[in-house]
């Protein structure tokens, strides 16, 4: 549990700090100095807890294998359809104060940009995970993808409202009235509210009073909660969209990263079984980007330069990556393959957050600016909930130093968080500690 520091005032600290002799990573070079820890801790090797006592698949599918002996499909990989950009701009245009207050304008424009997914490169990726403690498991570590990752690579928050907590009052009669509008279009010949039925019905019907719902809908059922049946639209995402059209921010990222977690270790369960056909619906095109961003020297996949205004993931439009299996099978397991700090490193027209500065001591409280508050979340353990049930563990301390923190060795092999240790929302202040963000060279 967190302990509180000495002073008038009480604060929690997110983080442990004590004189240890650390290795450096990257070169190997030992050096004595005061390091800190993201907590819980594990005070010794008999705290430890190994990754998973079920095996990776990695340790079952033979390293030369070509081709997964399991069908996988990945139904919530969409591209953006023709006119969806079209809507885009009519819409920005009026709405985009909305979309700024809502914490989704560069969700939304992300969504513009072509991924070109690549099912092996998700596939190899599987091949390490462990459902245990949701990260993959390298022969140098453990690694995953975190908060940090959704929330600049897709956009998405990670503060405001839950995706689970109900609506009421006027704002269910707007979800009535798109419930109203979905069985309406299933009376058409084509019987369901499909993607392109649903976009092209309420562009052409200007100046409809809920089109900004109808608008969110699309994209929530699209490419942020991908609908099952593939292609029409689920009435999960109406009471989201009605809420982002009013300006509430929602926490989209740890919805989606809790469903990204159970999808893996669904596929990976399946495909223990040896089941021939497995299909998980995330929007697995977020881990294909995490990929692309960590293992660039792997996958020669030379990413193109950020144009003035751009989010992160149009560096990766339409980019295809080409590879073999057993070679990134092979370097993915070598350390000086993966990048800790990705997004620290300056780029041509990118903006770094106000948390990724040199290296200080914050202070944080409900009064701390957004941008930091985001960051704070995606450094604390917590059970994400996500649609439809959706509970997993997020075990940020596990992988620590994609946050440019000191990472233990005993943490690689790990200590799980009790309900009871989970930093969701904490009522006193805490102590956060920036530091290392900016000499990568020290990871």
């Amino acid at each position: 549990m967190a302990k509180r520091a000495e002073g008038p005032h009480s604060y929690h600290r997110i983080y442990e700090e004590r004189e240890e002799k650390l290795v450096s990573f990257k070169f190997g070079k030992e050096t004595r100095r005061v390091a800190r820890f993201l907590k819980p801790c594990a005070l010794n090797s008999s705290e430890a807890v190994r990754p998973s006592s079920t095996p990776l698949l990695c340790e079952v599918f033979p390293h030369s294998l070509q081709q997964w002996p399991s069908k996988v499909l990945f139904p919530g990989c969409k591209k953006p359809q023709q006119k969806w950009e079209d809507w885009i701009d009519r819409l920005a245009g009026k709405y985009c104060t909305i979309w700024n207050q809502a914490g989704i304008c560069d969700a939304i424009m992300s969504s513009k940009y072509e991924i070109k997914f690549n099912k092996d490169l998700v596939l190899v990726l599987a091949e390490f995970w462990s459902s245990k403690t949701n990260t993959f498991v390298f022969d140098w570590g453990e690694a995953t993808i975190t908060m940090e990752d959704l929330m600049v690579l897709g956009g998405f928050s990670v503060l405001g409202r839950p995706v689970t907590k109900p609506i009421n009052g006027l704002l269910l009669e707007i979800v009535e009235e798109m419930e109203k509008k979905k069985t309406e279009m299933t009376r058409t010949p084509a019987k369901k509210a499909y993607h392109y039925n649903w976009m092209t019905h309420f562009m052409e019907q200007q100046g409809y009073k809920y089109e900004h719902v109808a608008f969110l809908s699309f994209w929530l059922a699209r490419f942020v909660f991908p609908s099952v049946p593939e292609e029409s639209l689920g009435k999960h995402v109406f009471p989201i969209a009605v809420l982002l059209s009013q300006g509430t921010r929602v926490s989209l990222a740890p919805a989606i990263l809790a469903g990204l977690f159970k999808d893996l270790s669904f596929l990976k369960n399946q495909a223990l079984k040896g089941e021939e056909l497995v299909s998980v619906s995330s929007p697995f095109q977020l881990l294909q980007l995490w990929a692309l961003e960590r293992f660039q020297p792997v996958l020669k996949s030379p990413p193109k330069s950020l144009k003035p205004g751009e989010p992160r993931a149009a560096r990766w439009h339409k980019v295809n990556p080409r590879f073999s299996l057993p070679d990134v099978r092979r370097d993915v397991n070598l350390p000086k393959n993966f990048q800790w700090r990705p997004y620290a490193a300056d780029l041509t027209n990118w903006k770094h957050g106000s948390y990724y500065q040199a290296s200080k001591l914050c202070f944080f409280d409900k009064t701390t600016d957004q941008n930091l508050q985001s960051y704070v979340k995606c450094l604390c353990g917590a059970e994400l909930v996500g649609l439809e049930d959706c509970k997993e563990r997020y075990l940020p301390h596990r992988v620590a130093m994609q946050f440019g923190i000191d990472q233990e060795f005993k943490t690689f092999l790990g200590i799980l968080l009790n309900p009871q240790d989970w930093v969701v929302h904490p009522v006193l202040p805490m102590i956060v500690s920036l530091f290392q963000h900016g000499p990568l060279s020290r990871m």
